[in-house]
């Protein structure tokens, strides 16, 4: 007869594998020390293709905010030009997650389209959570408010300026001047 501390033992071992288990599965939804999970990809599924549609319907003000490329809209709408640093989330999505972003965001944080569609930006975000609050905390709130209003008919256009410390996916730390506006495409909110 096994003793009666053998059971407890099989528990224990099968726990402790599943905690193991488990825990290295979530590792996929940690980045710099943020919880940043891929709860969005429908966001991504469902703007995909409409990039070329946003710049044709928000050309002029994108040639007033960065001025023309050199080769015209269509490196715009081909998202080949590296110094169009743009992002597009989904602020109905659960946790406002990426639906799009542009080659030069990638080349500029090093972090691509495979990891960040479906996610919240705060990736980004420093991995010190102290000097991320001291630092960026009134930025954060305020561009996490101005997101939530879209969904409540916030007009197209209003526009936010924040200025964050960022991470890039290396560790460097830059400084990111981010401008957000709301833009309707396909006569969904963005």
């Amino acid at each position: 007869l096994p003793s009666e501390a053998a059971p407890l033992r099989i528990i224990g071992e099968v726990s402790t594998a599943w905690i193991r288990d488990v825990g290295q599965s979530l590792d996929i939804f940690w980045e710099q020390g943020h919880f940043v999970p891929r709860i969005g990809t429908v966001s991504a599924l469902n703007f995909s293709g409409m990039w070329p549609l946003t710049v044709d319907a928000y050309s002029s003000y994108l040639e007033d905010l960065l001025g023309a490329p050199a080769d015209g809209r269509n490196s715009w709408r081909a998202n080949r030009d590296p110094n169009l640093i743009c992002t597009v989330a989904d602020p109905l999505g659960m946790d406002c997650p990426l639906a799009f972003l542009s080659r030069g965001f990638q080349e500029s944080t090093g972090y691509n389209a495979g990891f960040c569609l479906g996610r919240n930006s705060r990736y980004l975000q420093i991995s010190t959570p102290s000097l991320n609050e001291v630092l960026n905390g009134e930025e954060i709130t305020r561009m996490q408010e101005f997101c939530s209003v879209r969904g409540r008919g916030a007009s197209s256009s209003e526009a936010l300026i924040a200025l964050l410390l960022n991470q890039h996916r290396s560790g460097e730390r830059f400084w990111s001047l981010c401008h957000q506006t709301h833009v309707v495409v396909g006569q969904a909110p963005y």
